[in-house]
């Protein structure tokens, strides 16, 4: 729904569980354009002594997706009679989330005042609603008194981050309990969360009583950030609630649904987050739960569906099964990771799946991801802040499937993240490549990176051991870095400039992909090109090759691979076992390339443990990098094989059988020629240098 925490679960007391890390750590530390920083606005911006109705947009309104309405009684934000009447029978039924809800007490950690104001719609118990508007009126007085000694309030904090939040207590509060709160509340009220609305949208002439308070103006206009939809949030809710009581009801609407959803939002969604989730990772970009609240509450409130104006939404179902690992106890680690820096799944991760599964309770993929939920370490919510999510999305009609006919690989265009699995059973492999967009402060420069999971992390991003989880830096990530006089050479961030998935092939026993990484580094002196290649023999040998070209004296290219444990180096072949699997490393190319293991905790500060291993060559200006990847023994032997303008290597599997991959020196194009033990083959020939469309199901 549309009411949780705004944006905290990007914010840096993402989660508020004391036994999680890094709460201390900025909700943009590690990235460009730091929210908190900047403001200078010019102290003669123009003056307006009360919010307007100037802000309103010039977007026509959408008419594609039927009327909408706002109601003139109260309640009219989401509790219309058929939710009403649904949550009231969950109440009354003794249903176990709802009883875990009504139950939370008002003392307990990030209490919300609306969480009251449910409970009085959903019981009837006057006491509630008296909670609700006591902890409301004691925060908005509290702001008065801030804002008549002349100091900024403390909605304005971090960049207005917490807006949503704070005024989704006072919106729902009013509405829910308008009867209760009195015609001086509702006008103070009303007041303080006209300005707060205000202020977002116009922050070069923002005030807090007589004093102009400028601001950054902090991705007001990116809809790909975690601040926007806290935005979006206070917006809404207030406009809903004074719609047909104060003139900036409309305004705010206006503002919300035509020109920030219809007319930037959907049309940013369509051209840069194809396949679904958040440029900004898996760890900030969580926080599109609330975006999707928010088209949830306009379409309950109104009659109007919006979820559907960009496939977007639909998308990011598929988008979240894919980047949880086979154990259904974390995700993918991608980006920024302030909160809990181990990427483990929390009570965020399931709220994100029970909103999309009640916005889609008819696609498999929402009875498939209900199914990993349930199985997984987060079968029901953990905090008492986050139980109002079991209660309003529990949809008993979803009947719960395991996702064994989910088709094992996802691609995501619009974040360059490519997932795969071997199978849908907790023992499978998974794993993962990103080649994209790099255009988020949240994400990280990880370009080329890949991840290999088996019963545990073997190949994984180092931030899952940071105590700050904003390890962003080329070194944490398995790709091939570029060093040059003892600096690495780090990627550049740029919204034209993105590197690109240019090859993705799948078939039930392989997998190829191919990804051109050189615009990571458009610009940068020492790096003139790099791509890299990777195929997968199902389910065991990943073949990876990277051809990387620096420009300039003095450059060192380094193939690297993190792991939490220390790689066991013997000749050219290292060893890494955790979880019950090892993964086996044989670095082929470049023969010369000095081979290293690199404490991370000795190396980092930030970091608690965790290896690189490296491969490491100077010669010349141009790497080869040629090597193989294989779980638990699979591989009995491997050796060069070598044609002319091409490397590669013959793979002898201990199973039977063998496999001969070669890769062009020079472009893209690999030939894979596999056979079983009594020689049928099983593949042979060119692989197709172009990206497939992978359906959804088998």
């Amino acid at each position: 729904m549309f009411f949780l925490l705004g944006c905290s679960a990007s914010s840096n007391d993402d989660g508020g569980d004391a036994a999680t890390a890094n709460d201390d750590a900025s909700p943009d530390g590690g990235g460009g354009g730091d929210a908190t920083n900047g403001d200078g606005t010019p102290s003669d911006a123009p003056v307006s002594d009360t919010p307007t109705t100037s802000d309103a947009p010039d977007a026509p309104a959408d008419t594609t997706v039927g009327p909408w309405a706002v109601p003139t009684g109260h309640p009219r934000i989401y509790l219309n009679p058929t939710q009403k009447a649904r949550l009231t029978s969950l109440v009354t039924s003794g249903n176990p989330a709802a009883k875990a809800f009504v139950a939370v007490s008002t003392t307990s950690y990030n209490y919300r005042a609306w969480y009251s104001a449910l409970k009085y719609q959903v019981t009837g118990t006057a006491s509630h609603c008296i909670a609700a508007i006591a902890q409301v009126d004691t925060f908005v007085a509290g702001e008065e008194a801030k804002i008549a000694a002349g100091t900024t309030p403390e909605i304005a904090g971090d960049s207005y981050l917490y807006i949503g939040e704070d005024l989704a207590d006072v919106a729902l509060t009013l509405d829910w309990c308008w009867d209760t709160v009195t015609t001086a509340q509702r006008t103070r009220w009303l007041a303080y969360g006209n300005q707060a609305v205000f202020n977002v949208w116009n922050y070069e002439t923002a005030k807090w009583g007589s004093k102009v308070t400028p601001w950054s103006g902090w991705s007001i206009d990116n809809p790909v950030d975690n601040y926007y939809y806290s935005f979006l949030r206070a917006t809404v809710l207030l406009g809903l609630v004074e719609y047909h009581e104060d003139a900036q009801g409309p305004t705010w609407i206006a503002k919300f649904r035509d020109a920030k959803i219809q007319a930037q939002l959907v049309p940013t969604f369509d051209k840069d987050l194809s396949g679904g989730g958040s440029r900004e990772g898996t760890g900030y970009g969580i926080s599109m739960r609330d975006l999707f609240r928010l088209y949830d509450v306009w379409e309950q409130s109104t009659t109007q569906r919006i979820a559907d104006l960009t496939p977007h939404t639909k998308q990011s179902l598929a988008f979240m099964l894919h980047q949880i690992v086979p154990t259904y106890d974390r995700i993918a680690p991608i980006g920024d990771h302030a909160r809990d820096s181990t990427a483990s799944l929390f009570d965020y991760h399931r709220d994100y799946a029970n909103v999309l599964e009640w916005l889609y309770p008819s696609d498999p993929l929402s009875a498939r991801l209900a199914y990993v939920f349930d199985a997984s370490s987060v079968a029901k919510m953990s905090q008492g802040f986050m139980l109002y999510s079991d209660f309003i999305y529990t949809n008993p009609a979803l009947t719960k499937v395991a996702p064994t006919d989910v088709y094992p690989v996802y691609y995501a265009a619009g974040t360059g993240n490519v997932f795969m699995r071997s199978a849908w059973a907790k023992d499978a492999t998974w794993a993962h490549l990103i080649s994209g967009p790099f255009t988020e402060s949240h994400a990280h420069q990880d370009q080329g990176s890949f991840m290999i999971y088996k019963r545990g992390w073997l190949a994984y991003d180092e931030n899952i051991l940071s105590h700050s989880g904003l390890a962003a830096t080329p070194r944490a990530h398995n790709l091939v870095r570029f060093d040059q006089g003892g600096k690495t050479i780090e990627q550049v961030q740029s919204e034209t400039k993105t590197d690109s998935l240019v090859a993705l092939q799948d078939e039930p026993d392989w997998t190829y992909l191919v990804a051109d990484l050189s615009p990571s580094y458009a610009g940068k002196t020492g790096v003139a090109s790099l791509g890299r290649e990777m195929v997968w023999l199902k389910p065991n040998v990943f073949v990876i090759f990277d051809r990387a070209k620096a420009s300039g004296s003095g450059v060192t290219r380094v193939w690297q691979l993190n792991s939490p444990v220390a790689p066991v180096i013997s000749g050219r072949t290292a060893t890494i076992t955790n979880a019950g699997s090892t993964l086996t490393v044989q670095a082929v190319l470049p023969l010369g390339s000095t081979l290293r293991n690199v404490s991370w905790a000795a190396e980092d500060s930030d970091m608690s443990g965790g290896f690189r291993f490296e491969s490491a060559d100077a010669a010349g200006d141009t790497s080869l990098f040629l090597n193989v990847l294989s779980l638990d023994g699979v591989v009995a032997s491997v050796t060069p094989d070598d044609v002319a303008g091409q490397h590669g290597v013959k793979i002898t599997l201990t199973g039977g059988g063998s496999a001969t991959i070669r890769f062009s020196d020079t472009v893209a194009g690999a030939t894979v020629d596999w056979k079983k033990a009594d020689g049928t083959t099983i593949t042979t020939g060119a692989r197709t240098v172009a990206v497939e469309a992978l359906p959804l199901m088998k």
